[in-house]
């Protein structure tokens, strides 16, 4: 199957599933295709996301032609505008991916880590005035944020796309990068390695959640 005709059978099915997320053949089918796409070396290894979850963000963004990493933001509701009624905001990928980061934080996942740094450094903020419930908001973006970047070099470095910073380039500063750091860490490992990992990041994020707990009652949180 070629790569177009890979895309256009994930779009399809993905829209499948959301019509009737119950559909049997269609969750076995996406899983029998979303395997087939380079990028899957880096979505199999990312604890809580699925078959029909990597197909869903494979098939609605467009990481292929989307230049910078921040349109993502803007198109999934994760930019640091408030303002998601704009063009090219698709509310059925927040919905998507606010679930994914509840999956996350429920289960210590290794993104949580970004989430409970956040808050940490909000909370232990002593000039901070911001509501606990915007601390949480906050967080959530940072996290998912960088998980979406992840996932647009993953994608990109994969199919042999450049990857550009669209902060650097607007300060003048050279915007090609190729970061792959944080995605290939999780290609490059194997199973028994992949559930050591995971083990061990869950260790870390429960102390950075206790952290961030005692942080809360110290300054008196509702």
């Amino acid at each position: 199957m070629s790569h177009d005709d890979l895309m256009k059978s994930l779009k399809e099915l993905s829209c499948e599933i959301r019509e009737n997320e119950h559909s049997d053949s269609a969750h076995i089918k996406c899983a029998e295709l979303v395997v087939q796409h380079p990028a899957w070396c880096y979505f199999s290894h990312v604890e809580g996301v699925t078959y029909v979850i990597a197909a869903t963000l494979l098939s609605y963004i467009d990481f292929e032609n989307i230049i910078y990493v921040s349109q993502i933001y803007g198109y999934c509701g994760y930019s640091y505008s408030s303002n998601h009624d704009g063009k090219g905001y698709n509310s059925y990928m927040k919905k998507v991916l606010d679930n994914l980061a509840n999956e996350f934080i429920k289960n210590d996942s290794e993104y949580s880590l970004y989430y409970w740094d956040k808050v940490i450094s909000e909370v232990g903020d002593e000039n901070n005035k911001k509501s606990l419930k915007h601390i949480d908001k906050i967080s959530r973006r940072y996290m998912m944020q960088r998980f979406l970047r992840d996932c647009y070099e993953a994608v990109r470095c994969t199919l042999g796309l450049e990857i550009k910073d669209g902060c650097a380039e607007k300060k003048g500063k050279k915007h090609y990068v190729n970061n792959e750091t944080n995605w290939r860490q999780f290609c490059d490992l194997d199973e028994h390695k992949l559930q050591l990992r995971h083990y061990a990041y869950k260790q870390v994020v429960e102390v950075k959640r206790s952290i961030a707990k005692e942080l809360i009652d110290e300054h008196n949180y509702e």
